[in-house]
């Protein structure tokens, strides 16, 4: 797997935004930049990533959460 760049989707307040990331080093923080290159503005409190490889991007579901418009 390729783990030092993507896209993603970021859910919050019932809303959702398209991302990129970036990771250098293990030991270097991961960057997100919405789709206008400005960092990503992440509500406070917990967050989570889940990494899920390009091939399977079309069948992962998050249950509760409305799909993402094309």
């Amino acid at each position: 797997y390729d783990l030092t760049g993507g896209t993603g989707i970021y859910l919050c307040g019932g809303q959702q935004q398209r991302f990129q990331w970036t990771k250098g080093a293990y030991n270097e923080p991961f960057h997100f930049t919405d789709e206008n290159g400005a960092e990503l503005k992440v509500t406070p409190g917990n967050s989570w990533v889940c990494v899920v490889p390009e091939s399977q991007i079309d069948a992962t579901v998050i249950q509760g959460a409305a799909q993402p418009s094309e």
